[in-house]
């Protein structure tokens, strides 16, 4: 057994042995030639009359390949959090089942609905307003049909404030079977605002030069008749 792991696995077989449990412990072993293997021992006590152990059976499992992905997608995903934390976005994970499987929050917080950790294993429809979470299913059935990514703006009202957000859908797996999407949520309210700004100055000036000409005619037919 690895030294690290010793004092762990011999804690949890007393453990096992005074609750009369069969006990699956994970560990490392390192073999003849030096190298690191993650394995699964399933125990098994055997006790006398008395209740007091006679003998412990294992079955040993490899599982080192399996363990090495495991690390190999927290690592992957520790460095993904770490960078969509020093960024703005917001990043989530949404499964085929249009479920909240995992997310990764960007630096400003404040803009958030809720608490992400409140979002895993719940549906959309359970924790967004029914028009965006209509809006997203909707992108997520358009992904899935057509493979290309999708994009959609929405409003939502957080703390009494209205805000404008981008969501940019991407496939979770570029090949193969649909799986889920991954959404990537940008706050566009400065954006907005000052896009609804201009349209209001055009449409104050489009209203200006339409009754411009009309005031223009009329002064002009004052000043001819008081010239007359």
């Amino acid at each position: 057994i690895h030294a690290e792991d010793k004092a762990r696995v011999m804690a949890e077989l007393e453990g096992a042995m005074k609750s009369r449990n069969q006990k699956l412990a994970d560990y490392r072993i390192v073999v003849g030639s030096g190298k690191l293997l993650y394995v699964e021992d399933n125990w098994k006590i055997v006790r006398d009359k008395s209740g007091a152990p006679t003998r412990i059976y294992g079955v040993i499992h490899d599982v080192t390949e399996r363990k090495l992905l495991e690390l190999e997608r927290q690592q992957s995903s520790e460095k993904l959090r770490a960078i969509v934390a020093s960024l703005d976005d917001h990043l989530f994970v949404i499964d085929a089942e249009n479920r909240f499987k995992e997310f990764f929050v960007g630096s400003d917080k404040s803009i958030l609905l809720t608490d992400p950790a409140e979002f895993i294993g719940k549906r959309v429809s359970q924790v967004l307003p029914p028009e965006v979470a209509s809006q997203l299913v909707k992108a997520v059935g358009g992904l899935k049909e057509t493979g290309d990514i999708q994009s959609f703006d929405y409003e939502l009202e957080i703390n009494d404030q209205l805000m404008w957000f981008n969501c940019r859908l991407t496939p979770l797996k570029p090949e193969g079977p649909f799986e889920g999407v991954t959404a990537l949520v940008r706050n566009i309210t400065e954006m907005k605002k000052a896009a609804l700004a201009l349209a209001e100055s055009e449409e104050r000036f489009k209203i200006q030069s339409e009754f411009l000409p009309h005031i223009l005619i009329k002064n002009l037919a004052n000043t001819l008749n008081q010239l007359h």
